[in-house]
């Protein structure tokens, strides 16, 4: 094997470098993605690089991880030990993976066609695709995913052309990197179903026995261990009718042909379309009813169209046309099956390089069909750099578009969130944080976080704080139904457990009627402490029986709740040792109270409604009364 670059790769990376160093940072985004999974994969390498193992080290009590493959968090991990903990620094390192996949990809199709300008033409365009360069500028698995795959697939070809000789460096290379993209995204057996049939079909039935078993060989430490710790989350996801909703139950044969159709439809008519032209306006909901919309013809008609050209593309290429079906095929296959409430462009990402090469393949056999006579317009290069500026012209709005993003500063709502989680990183000493995106505010603050029991259960949802040490909780105004559904009524019910401590965003004003208004885009930190508030039993989640409930100044109420409501026979002691005996119904003291204080004097008081009678009694020791009062 000749390590040594040509002079046309060393002149093709040169040119694909030039497009970068201009495109890059001009769409590079330095703030904190908002989406979760990044702040995860950030969480899952700060495990493994302090030793703690694959784990979820934010938590408060680190728990065993297999949702995400361990495949980028290790990459992320070795750039951890080396000192490198910045988010800045690990968006750098992903663009820079996206400039290798594109000299990768310059390989392939040079591989597959020879052809020196439209392999750098082509690869200088997944360069310019705003898509990828939004993932570039992400703390996420796509383009790491993408370089793995685009590597497995030009050294599998490389293989082929030794015909798969068992002792081939190509070969090894390919197991090592089919391997590792498994290890990063799940969807990489795709890749290993299409290399070993189709080496089957070349009747290298060694070769594919091999591949195969190294492969599974090397993944049953992780599957194992994914296995001892429940199965995936994904498999499991994917079984259910709707993933955030556990009560839709599983999914019945109906159920598959309804989501298969509803897929199909979806990546026909918006995301293979948005893939190669991200400047067109796709959109799924409606912005004020938020519900699912349809596309436009013009978007049914770029998205067959590509579809067509793709596919004359990869059957124009006889050599290896079995192999690209494999690959695109193991792919719709997932793509069809996959939870069709989880759409967006970020799970056909990385196909867009291969859906670009065989959609101008395409348009490059219908023009040789056309002008079969033409020698001159087969060979002339104006026609490729034709394809190209017709297919870079639409890039430029998109390229816009990204600029634009990444300038833009966070919504202030979120704004406040992250400046709240740097506040506690400064001011608070080892909190345990309790907030709806606990990966979000631990990457930004630093501090243990986790999420809160999604129930209305009083006794389950404190108990859960009880038992993982929760000493602050957020209140957000993310837009997430579960804060204001569960968080926010338990703050609210209990100012003596949850104590105000800092805010950002509050709006102190009143509109013309007097009334205050909303602060939308606030965020309060409220103190935790489960000494104060209510101790007792509990029945249906709500307060019942027998319990105690303490003040934060000192005062305690002891007697018995009905329906989450002090009802019965109780003691209430105020701040300077006086006691109130009595009974309260519904909350309120009704009938007979004896307030006594330091032992030394005795009150006869008679109350309605929470109000005391104006006449009430001196009692002696004996609890006689001995001299009539006016207690007003």
């Amino acid at each position: 094997m000749n390590f040594r670059p040509s002079k046309q790769s060393i002149l093709a990376f040169s040119i694909l470098s030039f497009v970068f160093i201009l495109v890059v940072p001009y769409t590079f985004d330095a703030k904190l993605f908002l989406g979760g999974d990044n702040c995860n994969y950030y969480i899952l390498a700060d495990g493994l690089a302090n030793g703690k193992g694959y784990v979820s080290s934010n938590l408060p009590k680190p728990t065993a991880a297999n949702h995400f493959p361990p495949g980028y968090p290790f990459l992320m991990s070795l750039l951890m030990r080396m000192g490198i903990t910045s988010i800045f620094a690990f968006k750098v390192f992903n663009s820079l993976l996206l400039l290798i996949s594109s000299f990768v990809f310059y390989r392939i199709t040079r591989q597959l066609t020879k052809k020196q300008l439209l392999s750098i033409v082509l690869a200088s365009l997944i360069l310019v695709n705003a898509h990828l360069l939004e993932y570039a500028s992400i703390m996420m698995s796509e383009i790491p995913f993408l370089l793995f795959q685009l590597l497995s697939v030009y050294f599998f070809i490389r293989w082929h052309e030794e015909n798969y000789k068992t002792k081939s460096l190509f070969g090894a290379f390919f197991v090592l990197t089919l391997i590792a993209l498994i290890y990063t995204r799940t969807m990489g057996i795709t890749m290993l179903g299409a290399s070993v049939l189709f080496i089957l079909f070349s009747k290298k039935y060694l070769s594919g026995l091999l591949v195969l078993g190294i492969t599974l060989l090397a993944l049953a430490p992780w599957q194992m261990r994914s296995a001892s710790l429940g199965g995936s989350s994904y498999v499991k996801s994917l079984f259910l009718v709707n993933p955030y909703d556990s009560q839709s139950g599983k999914m019945e044969l109906a159920d598959w042909g309804n989501r298969a159709k509803i897929n199909a439809g979806r990546y026909l008519s918006k995301e293979i379309p948005s893939s190669i032209f991200p400047s067109l306006n796709v959109t799924y909901h409606d912005p004020k009813t938020r519900e699912l919309t349809g596309a436009s013809t013009k978007l049914w008609l770029i998205g067959i169209s590509i579809v067509l050209l793709v596919f004359i593309g990869i059957i124009s290429l006889k050599k290896y046309r079995w192999l690209f079906l494999f690959i695109f095929g193991g792919n719709l296959v997932i793509y069809l099956l996959w939870p069709d409430v989880w759409y967006g462009i970020r799970f056909i990402l990385p196909m867009i390089p291969l859906i670009l090469l065989f959609m101008v393949l395409g348009v490059l056999f219908i023009l040789e069909k056309i002008f079969r006579k033409s020698e001159a317009i087969k060979r002339s290069p104006v026609v490729v750099i034709l394809i190209a500026f017709l297919i870079f012209i639409p890039q430029v709005k998109g390229l816009s578009n990204r600029h634009e993003k990444a300038e833009a500063p966070h919504p202030r709502n979120w704004a406040n969130y992250i400046k709240l989680a740097e506040w506690t990183e400064s001011n608070l000493k080892d909190p345990v944080i309790s907030t709806r995106k606990p990966a979000i505010f631990y990457v930004a603050g630093g501090n243990s976080t986790l999420s809160f029991k999604s129930t209305r259960d009083k006794e389950k949802f404190l108990g859960y704080y009880n038992d993982n040490g929760v000493t602050h909780v957020v209140v957000e105004n993310l837009g997430y139904g579960q804060t204001f559904s569960y968080l926010y009524p338990m703050v609210q019910q209990d100012n003596q457990q949850f104590k105000l401590v800092k805010s950002f965003g509050v709006i102190n004003r009143k509109d013309k009627d007097g009334k205050p208004l909303p602060s939308r885009t606030a965020v309060w930190l409220f103190e935790y402490n489960p000494e104060f508030g209510y101790r007792g039993s509990y029945k249906d989640g709500l307060r019942h029986g027998k319990g105690e409930y303490y003040f934060r100044d000192g005062r305690k109420q002891v007697g018995t709740w009905k329906n989450d409501t002090l009802h019965g026979p109780g003691v209430f002691h105020d701040f300077k040792e006086k006691t109130f005996t009595g009974t309260w119904v519904k909350g309120k003291k009704q009938g007979r109270f004896i307030i006594k204080q330091n032992d030394t004097l005795s009150l006869e008081t008679y109350w309605n409604n929470d109000k005391v009678d104006k006449i009430g009694f001196i009692l002696d020791k004996n609890g006689n009364r001995i001299q009539q009062i006016n207690t007003h």
